[in-house]
């Protein structure tokens, strides 16, 4: 039986407390999937054991247990395949029901994802940000598998205007290497799902060890969430069998825009070396 259809089964037999847990599992799961029972708790206005009570009558052995298995159940809808034959039955329904062509449908969707990306960020959100990226000692910026292209992209044009910019993308010697964070650092965490465990403990460990978090992540309820000092919570919705980096590459360039008018006469003097030296060495085609 289906993990929902289970609890449903059950719901009406539970105390009324432990109803409303049920409830908010259900309509929250992915969110609890990755909150502590006492955040739940704190949420609904219960207990904490009212929380693990609840775990264990719906036949958990604690909520620990109820949390991988929702977690199972993300990753299963988020895999390449699942992800993949959900684009092609939800493309087939529209297909039958009149609906626009693909390209329509795609190029809307990206700019979906632009509209809310704009709503949800202020201006005071990105000069914050920029001004951590300019007067930190040093950037680290992570991105694994498919979210090592933004971090390339960030890292690359930072690293024209500033000093000390680390790009740590897909390296398992990465938690050895920020062994020397401190309260004079900062971490920009690119972490979307499917959540590379990596990227979180890089994240956790650099916000234990004191470093400034800025988290670029898909929501509230990404394993980053709560080890964040400044988060941009964006949509990855698409059309393809990955999530969509659209909404991600342009806070990029947002924050690059930014940075080149805050901070434009330092900004200047890096790039005026910097094109010294693409003459002297001759790094391009006249």
């Amino acid at each position: 039986m289906d993990l929902f259809e289970d609890i449903r089964g059950k719901i009406a037999s539970l105390p009324r407390s432990q109803r409303k847990v049920a409830q908010h599992i259900m309509d929250n799961w992915e969110r609890v999937a990755y909150e502590s029972s006492t955040a739940v708790a704190r949420q609904l206005n219960l207990s904490q054991a009212t929380i693990i009570r609840t775990a264990c009558a719906l036949g958990f052995a604690g909520f620990p247990e109820l949390q991988g298995h929702l977690r199972d159940i993300i990753q299963q809808r988020v895999s390449l395949v699942g992800r993949l034959d959900q684009v092609v039955n939800r493309f087939g329904k529209e297909q039958e029901q009149g609906e626009p062509s693909t390209k329509d449908r795609v190029f809307r969707q990206m700019a979906g994802n632009l509209r809310t990306l704009y709503t949800a960020t202020s201006e005071d959100q990105l000069c914050r940000a920029v001004d951590s990226l300019m007067t930190a000692e040093r950037v680290f910026i992570v991105g694994m598998r498919s979210s090592s292209a933004i971090a390339a992209y960030l890292g690359f044009n930072l690293s024209m205007v500033r000093p000390n910019v680390i790009i740590q993308d897909n390296d398992y010697n990465l938690l050895e290497k920020m062994k020397s964070l401190s309260a004079d650092d900062l971490i920009v965490a690119i972490v979307f799902p499917r959540y590379t465990r990596l990227a979180i403990e890089a994240t956790r460990k650099a916000y234990l060890l004191g470093a400034r978090v800025i988290g670029i992540t898909d929501s509230a309820a990404s394993p980053i969430g709560a080890l964040c000092h400044q988060s941009f919570y964006l949509p990855a919705t698409s059309t393809h069998y990955n999530h969509s980096a659209i909404a991600a590459i342009a806070l990029v360039d947002a924050l690059l825009s930014f940075l080149s008018v805050r901070y434009a006469d330092s900004v200047r003097k890096e790039l005026e070396l910097i094109e010294q030296d693409f003459k002297n060495f001759n790094i391009f085609e006249k």
